[in-house]
């Protein structure tokens, strides 16, 4: 690394510049040592020590590297001393390198074995969302209202305490309720263990089965909220939403519960419920009215990990 020699002034004294061959000497700071200048910012090539003016009195490129002593004299014969100045240091800027990132993502379980020379990793674990309910439709005059699954919850967790290997659970999705009155199943937990690391982040609850009917309800999902633990951040599992019946007719639907990563699919009319895609989502259900046929709950998505890895 290197810096540009720049002079301090513009003259040497009552309005006299460098002229036509002034000389620059570069000495190591505090002797008489001659010392190395260069004439490029990659310091390889080196100038003429001195340095000579030319006739404009206009020095060329100097770099300089390390600390000098920098002395001025007039042109030969003479070389009367004009100007000395000790130390003269080199300007170096401090470089903070970008800590470089790897990342690892686990759609599966398995074993993480941290990459070497890291210094600090940083966790975020994310459960399986819940499988919706289904529904069985009453016919003429009567409405149903599916339950979604709901979202699960996410546990990050940054440390500087690297171990040697880790055990990844990655919590599946539940599955949605087949077609009728049945209630759908809970996403798994995922679960990231070592010795120094507890991590256990809840999955999504289930939706239950529904009947249509012919006058007025409140559609409540499950509420139980289950708090994931072993994290610095740790976000609980998210309920669907509630939804309406009112005289046979579907006034507002649910929703299924969302995780960190987005929402689960909407709730759509007499289809079955849609699969959600975002990890750790609630799988969708269906609402209808005025008909006997049944639907199918969606499946909740499957949790994810991922691992950062900075060097």
């Amino acid at each position: 690394m290197s810096s540009r020699f720049i002079l301090p002034f513009a003259d040497v004294g009552d309005g006299i510049s460098p002229s036509d061959g002034a000389q620059l000497f570069f000495f190591e700071s505090g002797t008489s040592t001659p010392q190395n200048t260069f004439s490029d910012e990659g310091a390889i090539n080196a100038n003429t020590n001195p340095v000579i003016a030319n006739a404009k009195g206009v020095f060329p490129d100097i770099w300089i590297v390390g600390n000098y002593k920098v002395r001025l004299k007039t042109k030969e014969p003479n070389a009367i001393q004009i100007w000395e100045a000790d130390p003269v240091k080199e300007v170096v800027v401090p470089v903070v390198p970008a800590s470089s990132l790897n990342r690892i993502i686990f759609l599966a379980s398995g074993t993480y074995n941290p990459s070497a020379g890291i210094k600090t990793l940083g966790f975020m674990a994310t459960a399986g969302g819940g499988g919706a309910g289904g529904t069985d439709g009453q016919g003429l005059g009567t409405a149903v209202l599916g339950i979604p699954g709901g979202g699960a919850g996410t546990v990050m967790l940054v440390t500087s305490n690297i171990e040697s290997s880790y055990d990844i659970e990655v919590g599946s999705g539940g599955s949605g309720a087949a077609a009728g009155a049945n209630t759908g199943t809970d996403g798994e937990s995922s679960t990231i263990t070592s010795t120094l690391v507890n991590i256990l982040v809840r999955g999504g609850s289930r939706g239950f089965g529904t009947t249509g009917i012919s006058g007025s309800d409140v559609i409540e999902p499950s509420s139980s909220i289950l708090q994931s633990s072993g994290g610095e951040i740790n976000l609980p599992r998210t309920p669907a939403t509630i939804g309406s019946i009112i005289n046979g007719s579907v006034a507002s639907v649910c929703h299924p519960g969302a995780s960190i990563w987005g929402s689960g699919p909407s709730t759509i009319g007499f289809l079955d419920g849609r699969n959600a895609l975002a990890p750790g989502a609630g799988g969708g259900a269906s609402m209808s009215f005025d008909t006997t046929g049944d639907t199918s709950g969606g499946d909740g998505g499957a949790g994810i990990v991922v691992i950062d890895e900075y060097f």
